[in-house]
Protein backbone atom coordinates (compact mmCIF):
# COMPACT_ATOMS: atom_id res chain seq x y z
CA UNK A 1 0.00 0.00 0.00
CA UNK A 2 1.11 3.53 -0.92
CA UNK A 3 0.41 6.35 1.29
CA UNK A 4 1.01 9.35 0.05
CA UNK A 5 1.26 12.73 2.01
CA UNK A 6 2.11 15.99 -0.15
CA UNK A 7 4.74 18.27 1.72
CA UNK A 8 5.65 21.66 1.63
CA UNK A 9 8.26 23.04 -1.14
CA UNK A 10 12.06 22.94 0.40
CA UNK A 11 13.55 26.19 -1.50
CA UNK A 12 15.58 28.83 0.20
CA UNK A 13 17.92 30.84 -1.08
CA UNK A 14 21.45 31.32 0.56
CA UNK A 15 24.83 31.40 -0.81
CA UNK A 16 26.76 27.88 -0.98
CA UNK A 17 29.59 28.84 0.43
CA UNK A 18 31.05 26.42 3.48
CA UNK A 19 30.24 29.12 6.11
CA UNK A 20 27.08 29.40 5.42
CA UNK A 21 26.23 26.17 5.62
CA UNK A 22 27.32 25.20 8.78
CA UNK A 23 25.67 28.57 10.33
CA UNK A 24 22.30 27.26 8.50
CA UNK A 25 22.74 23.49 9.99
CA UNK A 26 23.33 25.33 13.40
CA UNK A 27 20.12 27.19 13.16
CA UNK A 28 18.03 24.05 12.34
CA UNK A 29 19.72 21.99 15.04
CA UNK A 30 19.56 25.29 17.75
CA UNK A 31 15.55 25.34 16.97
CA UNK A 32 15.22 21.27 17.08
CA UNK A 33 16.47 21.40 20.29
CA UNK A 34 13.98 23.24 21.75
CA UNK A 35 10.99 21.40 19.61
CA UNK A 36 9.35 18.01 21.48
CA UNK A 37 11.45 15.75 19.27
CA UNK A 38 14.64 17.31 21.48
CA UNK A 39 15.07 15.18 24.85
CA UNK A 40 17.99 13.19 23.75
CA UNK A 41 20.57 13.88 20.98
CA UNK A 42 19.88 13.37 16.99
CA UNK A 43 21.71 12.01 14.49
CA UNK A 44 22.25 14.47 11.42
CA UNK A 45 22.15 13.82 8.26
CA UNK A 46 21.75 16.34 5.76
CA UNK A 47 21.94 16.79 2.20
CA UNK A 48 22.14 19.51 0.34
CA UNK A 49 20.89 19.82 -3.24
CA UNK A 50 20.89 22.85 -5.54
CA UNK A 51 17.71 23.33 -8.28
CA UNK A 52 16.58 25.67 -10.05
CA UNK A 53 18.87 28.51 -8.97
CA UNK A 54 17.78 27.65 -5.49
CA UNK A 55 19.62 26.01 -2.37
CA UNK A 56 17.46 23.29 -1.15
CA UNK A 57 18.54 21.27 1.90
CA UNK A 58 16.61 18.34 3.12
CA UNK A 59 17.37 17.21 6.74
CA UNK A 60 16.94 13.29 8.01
CA UNK A 61 17.29 12.94 11.36
CA UNK A 62 17.30 9.91 13.46
CA UNK A 63 16.07 9.63 17.43
CA UNK A 64 16.08 6.29 19.67
CA UNK A 65 16.41 5.05 15.53
CA UNK A 66 13.67 7.01 14.83
CA UNK A 67 13.39 9.38 11.53
CA UNK A 68 12.86 12.56 11.16
CA UNK A 69 12.28 14.40 7.85
CA UNK A 70 12.28 17.90 8.15
CA UNK A 71 12.75 20.51 5.29
CA UNK A 72 13.56 24.30 6.01
CA UNK A 73 12.23 27.15 3.32
CA UNK A 74 15.24 29.23 4.12
CA UNK A 75 13.84 32.94 3.06
CA UNK A 76 11.03 32.91 5.55
CA UNK A 77 13.14 30.87 8.23
CA UNK A 78 9.87 28.14 7.64
CA UNK A 79 10.64 24.62 9.16
CA UNK A 80 8.73 22.27 8.93
CA UNK A 81 8.79 18.47 9.67
CA UNK A 82 7.48 15.08 9.70
CA UNK A 83 8.32 13.13 12.47
CA UNK A 84 7.05 10.08 14.76
CA UNK A 85 5.00 10.73 18.04
CA UNK A 86 6.95 9.70 20.99
CA UNK A 87 4.31 9.56 23.96
CA UNK A 88 0.58 8.41 23.66
CA UNK A 89 -1.09 5.30 23.20
CA UNK A 90 1.06 2.04 23.43
CA UNK A 91 0.02 0.17 20.57
CA UNK A 92 -3.42 0.44 18.58
CA UNK A 93 -6.64 0.96 20.34
CA UNK A 94 -9.54 -1.78 20.64
CA UNK A 95 -12.54 -0.08 19.09
CA UNK A 96 -16.17 -1.22 19.59
CA UNK A 97 -19.31 0.24 17.39
CA UNK A 98 -22.88 0.05 18.49
CA UNK A 99 -25.89 0.67 16.78
CA UNK A 100 -27.43 2.20 19.54
CA UNK A 101 -26.07 4.87 22.37
CA UNK A 102 -26.63 2.39 24.84
CA UNK A 103 -23.84 0.96 23.99
CA UNK A 104 -25.67 -2.66 23.42
CA UNK A 105 -25.44 -4.03 20.31
CA UNK A 106 -22.56 -4.23 19.02
CA UNK A 107 -22.26 -4.33 15.12
CA UNK A 108 -18.54 -3.60 14.27
CA UNK A 109 -14.74 -3.88 15.90
CA UNK A 110 -11.78 -2.56 14.92
CA UNK A 111 -8.22 -0.94 15.90
CA UNK A 112 -7.58 2.42 15.83
CA UNK A 113 -4.49 4.75 16.23
CA UNK A 114 -5.87 7.66 17.59
CA UNK A 115 -9.69 8.71 19.18
CA UNK A 116 -9.79 11.51 16.37
CA UNK A 117 -13.22 11.21 14.47
CA UNK A 118 -14.79 14.35 13.19
CA UNK A 119 -17.78 12.57 11.44
CA UNK A 120 -19.83 15.41 10.77
CA UNK A 121 -23.01 14.30 9.51
CA UNK A 122 -21.42 10.46 8.55
CA UNK A 123 -20.87 7.61 11.07
CA UNK A 124 -17.49 5.34 11.76
CA UNK A 125 -18.14 3.11 8.85
CA UNK A 126 -19.57 3.41 5.33
CA UNK A 127 -21.86 0.52 6.18
CA UNK A 128 -23.73 1.77 8.74
CA UNK A 129 -26.22 4.58 7.55
CA UNK A 130 -27.88 5.21 10.90
CA UNK A 131 -27.66 8.56 12.59
CA UNK A 132 -27.51 7.47 16.29
CA UNK A 133 -24.82 5.38 17.27
CA UNK A 134 -21.30 4.68 20.40
CA UNK A 135 -18.45 3.81 20.81
CA UNK A 136 -15.92 2.50 23.00
CA UNK A 137 -11.98 2.79 22.95
CA UNK A 138 -9.72 0.95 25.41
CA UNK A 139 -6.13 0.99 25.56
CA UNK A 140 -2.78 1.70 27.20
CA UNK A 141 -1.05 5.18 27.55
CA UNK A 142 2.29 5.77 28.09
CA UNK A 143 3.17 9.09 28.97
CA UNK A 144 6.76 10.82 29.05
CA UNK A 145 6.68 13.24 32.10
CA UNK A 146 6.27 12.59 35.42
CA UNK A 147 3.59 15.51 35.84
CA UNK A 148 -0.06 16.28 35.97
CA UNK A 149 -1.98 15.52 33.25
CA UNK A 150 -5.31 17.09 31.97
CA UNK A 151 -7.14 14.78 29.81
CA UNK A 152 -9.84 16.48 27.57
CA UNK A 153 -12.83 15.05 25.62
CA UNK A 154 -14.04 16.57 22.91
CA UNK A 155 -17.50 15.18 21.62
CA UNK A 156 -20.90 16.08 20.17
CA UNK A 157 -22.93 14.25 22.10
CA UNK A 158 -22.15 12.44 25.48
CA UNK A 159 -19.22 11.13 26.67
CA UNK A 160 -17.65 9.11 29.99
CA UNK A 161 -13.29 8.63 30.51
CA UNK A 162 -11.72 6.40 33.06
CA UNK A 163 -7.97 6.62 33.22
CA UNK A 164 -6.06 3.87 35.35
CA UNK A 165 -9.67 2.92 36.82
CA UNK A 166 -10.92 6.23 37.77
CA UNK A 167 -13.74 7.68 35.72
CA UNK A 168 -12.53 11.37 35.81
CA UNK A 169 -14.91 12.80 32.71
CA UNK A 170 -18.49 12.12 33.28
CA UNK A 171 -20.51 13.84 30.65
CA UNK A 172 -23.26 11.66 29.42
CA UNK A 173 -25.65 13.69 27.62
CA UNK A 174 -27.16 15.18 24.35
CA UNK A 175 -24.69 18.60 23.71
CA UNK A 176 -22.92 19.96 20.69
CA UNK A 177 -19.73 19.61 20.11
CA UNK A 178 -17.99 20.52 23.54
CA UNK A 179 -14.70 19.83 25.81
CA UNK A 180 -14.68 18.51 29.51
CA UNK A 181 -11.32 17.51 31.18
CA UNK A 182 -9.84 15.49 34.07
CA UNK A 183 -6.27 15.77 35.75
CA UNK A 184 -4.04 13.09 36.93
CA UNK A 185 -0.72 12.75 38.04
CA UNK A 186 1.40 10.91 36.00
CA UNK A 187 4.71 8.98 36.23
CA UNK A 188 6.96 8.82 33.06
CA UNK A 189 7.47 5.61 31.49
CA UNK A 190 4.71 4.01 33.16
CA UNK A 191 1.80 2.42 31.21
CA UNK A 192 -2.00 3.20 32.03
CA UNK A 193 -5.60 1.88 30.99
CA UNK A 194 -7.29 4.13 29.19
CA UNK A 195 -11.48 3.72 28.39
CA UNK A 196 -13.49 6.23 26.49
CA UNK A 197 -17.36 5.63 25.68
CA UNK A 198 -19.10 7.78 23.77
CA UNK A 199 -22.87 8.44 22.03
CA UNK A 200 -24.13 10.46 19.09
CA UNK A 201 -27.99 10.59 19.54
CA UNK A 202 -28.30 12.49 15.53
CA UNK A 203 -27.26 15.15 13.77
CA UNK A 204 -23.61 15.99 13.41
CA UNK A 205 -20.98 14.15 15.32
CA UNK A 206 -17.19 14.62 16.76
CA UNK A 207 -15.15 12.40 19.10
CA UNK A 208 -11.75 13.14 19.75
CA UNK A 209 -9.59 13.05 22.86
CA UNK A 210 -6.40 14.97 23.60
CA UNK A 211 -4.03 15.71 26.91
CA UNK A 212 -1.74 18.34 27.54
CA UNK A 213 0.52 19.03 30.79
CA UNK A 214 3.55 21.68 31.88
CA UNK A 215 5.81 19.76 29.60
CA UNK A 216 3.43 19.16 26.46
CA UNK A 217 1.40 20.98 24.81
CA UNK A 218 -2.31 20.34 23.71
CA UNK A 219 -2.92 17.34 21.15
CA UNK A 220 -4.55 14.33 20.22
CA UNK A 221 -3.40 11.53 22.12
CA UNK A 222 -1.97 9.31 19.26
CA UNK A 223 -0.20 6.34 19.20
CA UNK A 224 3.41 6.25 19.83
CA UNK A 225 5.75 6.01 16.92
CA UNK A 226 2.65 7.12 14.26
CA UNK A 227 3.80 10.04 12.33
CA UNK A 228 3.18 13.61 13.21
CA UNK A 229 3.42 17.16 11.19
CA UNK A 230 4.42 19.80 13.13
CA UNK A 231 6.37 23.27 12.35
CA UNK A 232 8.40 26.09 13.78
CA UNK A 233 9.37 29.60 12.69
CA UNK A 234 12.36 31.52 13.05
CA UNK A 235 13.11 34.34 10.94
CA UNK A 236 16.86 34.25 10.48
CA UNK A 237 17.28 38.16 9.02
CA UNK A 238 15.41 41.01 10.01
CA UNK A 239 15.46 43.79 12.72
CA UNK A 240 17.41 43.47 16.44
CA UNK A 241 13.80 44.25 18.36
CA UNK A 242 10.36 45.02 17.55
CA UNK A 243 9.43 48.24 15.60
CA UNK A 244 8.31 50.91 17.86
CA UNK A 245 5.35 52.26 16.31
CA UNK A 246 4.03 55.74 17.19
CA UNK A 247 0.72 57.28 15.67
CA UNK A 248 -0.38 61.11 15.28
CA UNK A 249 -3.52 62.87 14.52
CA UNK A 250 -3.61 64.46 10.57
CA UNK A 251 0.20 64.41 9.09
CA UNK A 252 2.65 66.59 10.96
CA UNK A 253 3.79 64.35 13.83
CA UNK A 254 2.52 66.48 16.78
CA UNK A 255 -0.40 64.79 18.23
CA UNK A 256 0.33 61.45 20.04
CA UNK A 257 -2.51 59.10 20.19
CA UNK A 258 -0.57 55.86 20.69
CA UNK A 259 2.50 54.05 21.22
CA UNK A 260 3.13 50.25 20.68
CA UNK A 261 5.27 47.78 19.23
CA UNK A 262 5.06 45.92 16.65
CA UNK A 263 6.37 42.63 14.30
CA UNK A 264 6.05 43.92 11.10
CA UNK A 265 4.76 46.51 8.62
CA UNK A 266 2.03 44.86 6.68
CA UNK A 267 -1.05 46.81 6.71
CA UNK A 268 -3.29 45.67 3.79
CA UNK A 269 -6.53 45.93 4.61
CA UNK A 270 -8.37 48.97 3.91
CA UNK A 271 -11.17 48.16 6.16
CA UNK A 272 -9.21 47.24 9.70
CA UNK A 273 -7.24 50.26 11.66
CA UNK A 274 -3.36 49.74 11.82
CA UNK A 275 -4.37 49.51 15.33
CA UNK A 276 -7.37 49.67 18.15
CA UNK A 277 -7.26 53.18 18.82
CA UNK A 278 -5.77 54.70 15.35
CA UNK A 279 -8.64 55.99 13.86
CA UNK A 280 -8.89 54.96 9.35
CA UNK A 281 -8.31 57.50 7.61
CA UNK A 282 -6.45 61.23 8.54
CA UNK A 283 -3.73 60.41 10.28
CA UNK A 284 0.52 59.65 10.02
CA UNK A 285 2.69 57.19 11.75
CA UNK A 286 6.46 56.96 12.72
CA UNK A 287 8.44 53.61 12.97
CA UNK A 288 11.52 53.32 14.26
CA UNK A 289 14.00 49.71 14.85
CA UNK A 290 17.36 48.73 14.02
CA UNK A 291 19.00 45.67 12.05
CA UNK A 292 22.37 44.28 12.05
CA UNK A 293 23.65 43.53 8.51
CA UNK A 294 24.39 39.58 7.92
CA UNK A 295 26.57 40.13 5.26
CA UNK A 296 28.11 43.25 2.92
CA UNK A 297 26.75 43.65 0.13
CA UNK A 298 23.34 45.28 -1.58
CA UNK A 299 20.66 44.88 -0.23
CA UNK A 300 16.94 46.86 -1.60
CA UNK A 301 14.13 47.88 0.14
CA UNK A 302 10.40 48.23 -0.84
CA UNK A 303 7.91 49.97 0.16
CA UNK A 304 3.89 49.99 -0.91
CA UNK A 305 2.04 52.70 0.46
CA UNK A 306 -1.41 54.85 0.21
CA UNK A 307 -0.85 58.00 1.01
CA UNK A 308 2.66 59.11 1.39
CA UNK A 309 5.57 57.33 3.14
CA UNK A 310 9.34 57.93 3.99
CA UNK A 311 12.22 55.13 4.12
CA UNK A 312 15.02 56.35 6.08
CA UNK A 313 18.03 53.78 6.41
CA UNK A 314 21.22 54.88 8.48
CA UNK A 315 21.50 58.59 8.08
CA UNK A 316 20.07 58.38 4.13
CA UNK A 317 16.57 58.95 3.33
CA UNK A 318 15.93 56.26 0.77
CA UNK A 319 12.64 56.53 -0.45
CA UNK A 320 10.70 59.96 0.30
CA UNK A 321 7.13 60.00 -1.46
CA UNK A 322 5.47 62.35 0.80
CA UNK A 323 2.28 63.08 -1.22
CA UNK A 324 -1.46 61.70 -1.56
CA UNK A 325 -1.83 58.59 -3.97
CA UNK A 326 -2.73 55.05 -4.60
CA UNK A 327 -1.38 51.82 -3.59
CA UNK A 328 2.01 52.41 -5.56
CA UNK A 329 5.12 50.54 -4.83
CA UNK A 330 8.76 51.96 -4.69
CA UNK A 331 12.21 50.56 -3.99
CA UNK A 332 15.58 51.76 -3.74
CA UNK A 333 19.19 49.76 -3.03
CA UNK A 334 21.91 50.67 -0.62
CA UNK A 335 25.34 49.01 0.33
CA UNK A 336 25.56 47.74 3.66
CA UNK A 337 28.06 46.01 5.75
CA UNK A 338 28.20 43.34 7.68
CA UNK A 339 28.08 43.26 11.65
CA UNK A 340 26.70 47.09 11.52
CA UNK A 341 23.96 48.27 13.14
CA UNK A 342 22.23 50.36 11.28
CA UNK A 343 18.69 52.26 12.37
CA UNK A 344 15.85 52.04 10.27
CA UNK A 345 12.80 54.59 10.46
CA UNK A 346 9.49 54.67 8.34
CA UNK A 347 7.36 57.83 8.35
CA UNK A 348 3.70 57.11 6.73
CA UNK A 349 0.26 59.09 6.45
CA UNK A 350 -2.88 58.57 5.56
CA UNK A 351 -4.85 62.15 4.23
CA UNK A 352 -8.68 60.02 3.52
CA UNK A 353 -9.40 57.15 1.41
CA UNK A 354 -7.94 53.80 1.01
CA UNK A 355 -4.70 52.81 3.00
CA UNK A 356 -1.76 50.57 2.62
CA UNK A 357 1.52 49.97 4.17
CA UNK A 358 3.85 46.86 3.58
CA UNK A 359 7.70 46.86 4.24
CA UNK A 360 10.03 44.50 2.66
CA UNK A 361 13.80 43.60 2.04
CA UNK A 362 15.93 41.65 -0.23
CA UNK A 363 19.72 41.10 0.16
CA UNK A 364 22.74 38.41 -0.29
CA UNK A 365 21.24 35.31 0.70
CA UNK A 366 17.89 35.54 1.16
CA UNK A 367 15.12 36.28 -1.35
CA UNK A 368 12.31 39.49 -1.26
CA UNK A 369 10.48 39.14 2.40
CA UNK A 370 8.66 41.33 4.85
CA UNK A 371 11.39 43.08 7.26
CA UNK A 372 10.24 41.72 10.39
CA UNK A 373 11.74 41.09 14.13
CA UNK A 374 14.39 38.31 13.95
CA UNK A 375 14.46 35.29 16.34
CA UNK A 376 12.86 32.26 17.30
CA UNK A 377 8.60 31.42 17.37
CA UNK A 378 7.64 28.00 17.70
CA UNK A 379 4.40 26.72 16.94
CA UNK A 380 3.81 23.18 17.79
CA UNK A 381 1.24 21.06 15.34
CA UNK A 382 -1.89 21.18 17.78
CA UNK A 383 -1.67 24.95 17.91
CA UNK A 384 -3.33 24.87 14.81
CA UNK A 385 -5.19 21.99 15.08
CA UNK A 386 -3.90 20.29 11.74
CA UNK A 387 -6.29 17.39 10.80
CA UNK A 388 -4.97 13.85 12.23
CA UNK A 389 -5.48 11.65 9.12
CA UNK A 390 -5.26 14.06 5.58
CA UNK A 391 -5.10 12.07 2.79
CA UNK A 392 -2.47 14.34 1.27
CA UNK A 393 -0.79 17.84 2.42
CA UNK A 394 -0.51 20.06 -0.67
CA UNK A 395 1.22 23.15 -0.15
CA UNK A 396 0.12 26.12 -2.70
CA UNK A 397 -0.12 30.14 -2.48
CA UNK A 398 -3.62 30.36 -2.34
CA UNK A 399 -4.20 34.38 -1.78
CA UNK A 400 -0.96 35.76 -3.37
CA UNK A 401 1.14 36.70 -0.96
CA UNK A 402 4.35 35.26 -1.46
CA UNK A 403 3.82 32.33 1.24
CA UNK A 404 2.62 28.64 0.91
CA UNK A 405 -0.65 28.18 2.40
CA UNK A 406 -1.57 24.46 3.61
CA UNK A 407 -4.21 21.99 2.25
CA UNK A 408 -5.28 19.36 3.63
CA UNK A 409 -7.69 16.41 2.53
CA UNK A 410 -9.58 14.27 4.87
CA UNK A 411 -10.90 11.08 2.53
CA UNK A 412 -11.29 8.25 5.56
CA UNK A 413 -14.45 10.27 7.50
CA UNK A 414 -15.18 13.63 6.80
CA UNK A 415 -15.43 14.05 3.15
CA UNK A 416 -13.73 17.35 3.89
CA UNK A 417 -10.65 20.03 2.33
CA UNK A 418 -9.00 21.76 5.48
CA UNK A 419 -7.37 25.38 4.18
CA UNK A 420 -4.87 26.68 6.44
CA UNK A 421 -3.69 30.44 5.51
CA UNK A 422 -0.25 31.80 6.64
CA UNK A 423 -1.11 35.46 7.68
CA UNK A 424 1.78 38.15 7.50
CA UNK A 425 5.28 36.62 8.45
CA UNK A 426 4.14 32.74 8.44
CA UNK A 427 1.66 32.42 11.18
CA UNK A 428 -0.75 29.85 10.60
CA UNK A 429 -4.38 30.73 11.04
CA UNK A 430 -6.46 27.69 12.55
CA UNK A 431 -7.91 25.92 9.41
CA UNK A 432 -10.97 26.36 7.81
CA UNK A 433 -13.11 23.51 6.54
CA UNK A 434 -15.28 22.77 3.55
CA UNK A 435 -17.31 19.81 2.99
CA UNK A 436 -16.80 18.45 -0.56
CA UNK A 437 -18.85 15.21 -0.54
CA UNK A 438 -17.34 11.91 0.24
CA UNK A 439 -13.39 10.51 -0.01
CA UNK A 440 -12.05 14.24 -1.26
CA UNK A 441 -8.58 12.76 -3.29
CA UNK A 442 -6.37 15.04 -6.04
CA UNK A 443 -6.44 18.89 -5.74
CA UNK A 444 -6.15 21.29 -9.12
CA UNK A 445 -4.91 24.36 -8.19
CA UNK A 446 -6.12 27.29 -10.63
CA UNK A 447 -7.02 31.03 -11.26
CA UNK A 448 -10.51 30.24 -12.80
CA UNK A 449 -11.77 33.78 -12.58
CA UNK A 450 -8.82 35.51 -13.23
CA UNK A 451 -9.36 37.63 -10.04
CA UNK A 452 -5.37 36.60 -8.89
CA UNK A 453 -6.85 34.14 -5.90
CA UNK A 454 -6.09 30.43 -6.95
CA UNK A 455 -9.44 28.44 -6.68
CA UNK A 456 -9.22 25.02 -6.51
CA UNK A 457 -11.03 21.85 -8.20
CA UNK A 458 -11.60 18.43 -5.80
CA UNK A 459 -12.53 14.90 -6.99
CA UNK A 460 -14.57 12.65 -5.23
CA UNK A 461 -12.73 9.25 -4.56
CA UNK A 462 -15.97 7.66 -4.34
CA UNK A 463 -18.67 9.54 -6.25
CA UNK A 464 -18.18 10.69 -9.83
CA UNK A 465 -17.95 14.45 -8.77
CA UNK A 466 -15.93 17.34 -8.78
CA UNK A 467 -15.88 20.30 -5.98
CA UNK A 468 -14.96 23.68 -7.08
CA UNK A 469 -13.75 25.82 -4.58
CA UNK A 470 -13.81 29.40 -5.45
CA UNK A 471 -11.79 31.63 -3.24
CA UNK A 472 -12.67 35.13 -2.27
CA UNK A 473 -9.91 36.89 -0.65
CA UNK A 474 -9.21 34.55 2.77
CA UNK A 475 -12.71 32.72 2.23
CA UNK A 476 -13.75 29.94 0.12
CA UNK A 477 -17.41 28.43 -1.08
CA UNK A 478 -18.21 25.65 -2.63
CA UNK A 479 -19.98 24.78 -5.74
CA UNK A 480 -20.46 20.79 -7.73
CA UNK A 481 -18.82 20.59 -10.78
CA UNK A 482 -20.06 17.76 -13.14
CA UNK A 483 -20.35 14.60 -12.90
CA UNK A 484 -17.58 11.58 -14.98
CA UNK A 485 -19.04 9.11 -16.35
CA UNK A 486 -16.42 6.72 -16.66
CA UNK A 487 -15.58 4.32 -13.04
CA UNK A 488 -14.21 6.73 -10.93
CA UNK A 489 -11.64 4.24 -9.31
CA UNK A 490 -9.72 4.59 -12.51
CA UNK A 491 -10.05 8.41 -12.60
CA UNK A 492 -7.23 11.64 -11.82
CA UNK A 493 -7.12 14.92 -12.54
CA UNK A 494 -3.98 15.74 -14.23
CA UNK A 495 -2.86 19.05 -12.38
CA UNK A 496 0.75 19.36 -14.97
CA UNK A 497 -1.54 19.48 -17.96
CA UNK A 498 -4.12 22.22 -16.86
CA UNK A 499 -3.86 25.19 -19.52
CA UNK A 500 -6.01 28.03 -20.12
CA UNK A 501 -7.55 28.45 -23.54
CA UNK A 502 -7.47 31.40 -25.79
CA UNK A 503 -10.00 33.36 -24.67
CA UNK A 504 -8.98 32.54 -20.44
CA UNK A 505 -11.63 30.25 -20.02
CA UNK A 506 -9.91 27.49 -17.80
CA UNK A 507 -10.12 23.94 -18.54
CA UNK A 508 -8.91 20.83 -17.03
CA UNK A 509 -7.71 17.03 -18.14
CA UNK A 510 -8.96 13.91 -16.70
CA UNK A 511 -7.65 11.10 -17.29
CA UNK A 512 -9.31 7.54 -16.96
CA UNK A 513 -8.80 3.46 -17.75
CA UNK A 514 -7.49 2.63 -21.25
CA UNK A 515 -6.31 5.99 -22.25
CA UNK A 516 -9.30 7.85 -22.08
CA UNK A 517 -8.93 11.19 -21.04
CA UNK A 518 -11.11 14.27 -21.55
CA UNK A 519 -11.51 17.63 -21.01
CA UNK A 520 -13.37 19.88 -18.91
CA UNK A 521 -14.12 23.80 -19.80
CA UNK A 522 -15.90 26.64 -17.43
CA UNK A 523 -17.65 28.93 -18.62
CA UNK A 524 -18.25 32.48 -17.36
CA UNK A 525 -19.78 33.39 -14.45
CA UNK A 526 -19.05 30.19 -12.84
CA UNK A 527 -20.86 27.56 -15.27
CA UNK A 528 -18.98 24.15 -16.05
CA UNK A 529 -19.64 22.59 -19.42
CA UNK A 530 -19.46 18.64 -19.90
CA UNK A 531 -16.81 16.52 -20.18
CA UNK A 532 -15.93 16.70 -24.51
CA UNK A 533 -12.90 14.52 -25.94
CA UNK A 534 -9.07 15.94 -26.58
CA UNK A 535 -8.38 16.75 -29.83
CA UNK A 536 -5.46 14.39 -31.56
CA UNK A 537 -2.61 16.47 -30.59
CA UNK A 538 -3.91 17.07 -27.24
CA UNK A 539 -3.86 13.36 -26.81
CA UNK A 540 -0.73 13.09 -27.93
CA UNK A 541 0.84 15.70 -25.78
CA UNK A 542 -0.91 14.81 -22.57
CA UNK A 543 0.42 10.82 -23.54
CA UNK A 544 4.14 12.24 -24.23
CA UNK A 545 4.09 14.40 -20.51
CA UNK A 546 3.00 11.45 -18.96
CA UNK A 547 5.58 9.09 -20.15
CA UNK A 548 8.33 11.63 -19.09
CA UNK A 549 6.97 11.42 -15.84
CA UNK A 550 6.44 7.77 -15.11
CA UNK A 551 10.63 8.11 -15.70
CA UNK A 552 11.37 10.53 -13.45
CA UNK A 553 9.02 9.58 -10.78
CA UNK A 554 11.08 6.03 -10.60
CA UNK A 555 14.06 7.73 -9.11
CA UNK A 556 15.42 10.53 -7.06
CA UNK A 557 13.75 9.29 -4.29
CA UNK A 558 16.13 9.40 -1.07
CA UNK A 559 14.23 6.39 1.52
CA UNK A 560 14.59 5.53 5.31
CA UNK A 561 13.58 2.41 6.53
CA UNK A 562 11.05 2.70 9.79
CA UNK A 563 10.27 -0.28 11.18
CA UNK A 564 8.45 -2.21 8.38
CA UNK A 565 8.06 0.98 6.23
CA UNK A 566 10.17 2.78 3.87
CA UNK A 567 9.45 6.65 3.74
CA UNK A 568 10.53 8.18 1.29
CA UNK A 569 11.14 12.22 -0.17
CA UNK A 570 10.82 12.31 -3.75
CA UNK A 571 12.40 15.14 -4.78
CA UNK A 572 10.13 15.35 -8.72
CA UNK A 573 6.94 15.27 -6.68
CA UNK A 574 8.11 16.94 -3.41
CA UNK A 575 6.42 15.22 -1.22
CA UNK A 576 6.66 12.14 1.59
CA UNK A 577 5.78 8.94 0.38
CA UNK A 578 5.04 5.97 2.61
CA UNK A 579 5.56 2.56 1.88
CA UNK A 580 4.32 -0.10 3.50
Amino acid sequence: MIITKQILNLFFGIQTNRKKILSLICIVLSLLSLSLLSQTKFKLVSQFRIENGFDDLTLWETKDDLPVIAGIQYQTGLLYFLSPREQGFVGNIEAHYFSEPELKKEILTGKESAIYFPYGGDSFSPDYTGDSFGARWIGKIKPSHSEKYKFITRTDDGARLWVDGKLIVDQWKDMGTSEFSGELVLVSGKEYNVKMEYYDSGGDAYAELLWESPSSSKSTIRKIGSLDYGYSLINPFGTETNWDANYFKGREFKESILKNKIDLLNFTSSTEPFSKAVPLENFCARFSSSLQVPTSGDYSFFVTSDDGVRVKVGNQILIDQWTWMGPTEFSETTKLKEGDIIPIEIEYFQGGGGKYLKLEWQGPGFQRTLLGTKGKKERPASAISLPLYPGKVFSYDLNSDNKKDLIFTHPTYSGKVSIVFQNQFGFLKNPSELKVGKDPSDILFLDLDTDLDIDMIVRSKSESQFYILWNEGNSFRTEQGPKWKEPIQSMNILPSYSKPNPNESAYIVIGAKNDNYAKLKWKKPNVWAEFEPLSPPELNEIKELISKDSVLLSSEKKCISYQKQEICYNKTKQEIQIFE
